[in-house]
């Protein structure tokens, strides 16, 4: 992936480019967790007092090749684990319905594919790009999620043969008003926060290798039901590792 982005120069020191381009034939399995925590303030949904979830799950991702505009690469889930302290579900190993469609969301915004800039960067440069979340899908919207992201390279450094890139990224929820369908009526939701964390990419790989991200997310969905409003609160955490990193 490589897009066009405003960049900001903050260093004078080595240049790299930066491409997602992984060997064809080649393969790594990503270990995936995502915790969440919701509650809902004020409402008749506020009596549901706090939500949590946390999935784990291991994916293998393999470059079948270059294919025009960019890299063919298949996704295969290995295995995924949904705990819940909240009743019925406690420990679940078998995907509900739905659930598979979820699950690949949250890997491509887990996956932390950050469009790279056409030209070099170094310690201190910053870019902006627009890209999706792992906030899941929101009900009747009509696709997922997209903040604006701030990535600036924090560190490059050579260790065994490879170049790692460590990158700081900020991603800031969009405050345009998000339309949608629910019960068969028009809703607005209503986005604040932000996620920040790191991540790691592998030149000699050409992937990222490991990150975090997480924050707050304030949702609030407004509807001629429920003129006032009514807010979730979300709480994000999540890593990804590449299982052959070292």
């Amino acid at each position: 992936l490589c897009a066009s982005a405003a960049l900001a120069c903050g260093g004078q020191g080595e240049k790299i480019t930066l491409r997602y381009r992984p060997p064809a034939g080649s393969s790594q399995q990503l270990a995936i967790e995502q915790a969440t925590r919701m509650r809902f303030e004020g409402g008749p949904m506020a009596q549901l007092g706090e939500q949590e979830m946390t999935m784990r799950m291991f994916v293998t991702q393999a470059v079948t090749g270059p294919v025009e505009g960019g890299t063919a690469v298949t996704a295969t889930f290995d295995s995924f684990h949904v705990q819940s302290p909240t009743p019925p579900q406690q420990g679940m190993d078998q995907a509900p319905a739905g659930l598979s469609r979820q699950l690949g969301g949250n890997v491509r915004g887990a996956s932390f594919a950050i469009p790279f800039p056409a030209q070099p960067v170094g310690v201190g440069d910053v870019w902006t790009e627009t890209i999706e979340v792992p906030l899941g899908q929101v009900p009747g919207a009509s696709g997922p999620i997209k903040a604006t992201t701030e990535a600036r390279v924090l560190e490059i450094r050579v260790a065994e043969g490879d170049t790692i890139v460590v990158l700081d990224v900020v991603s800031k929820m969009p405050t345009d008003p998000i339309t949608v369908s629910a019960q068969g009526e028009q809703a607005t939701i209503n986005l604040a926060g932000s996620l920040t964390g790191d991540q790691e990419f592998s030149l000699a790989r050409g992937a990222t290798v490991s990150g975090k991200l997480g924050g707050e997310v304030r949702m609030t969905m407004s509807s001629p039901r429920t003129p006032g409003g009514m807010t979730m609160v979300m709480d994000l955490r999540l890593t990804l590792r590449s299982l052959g990193a070292p």
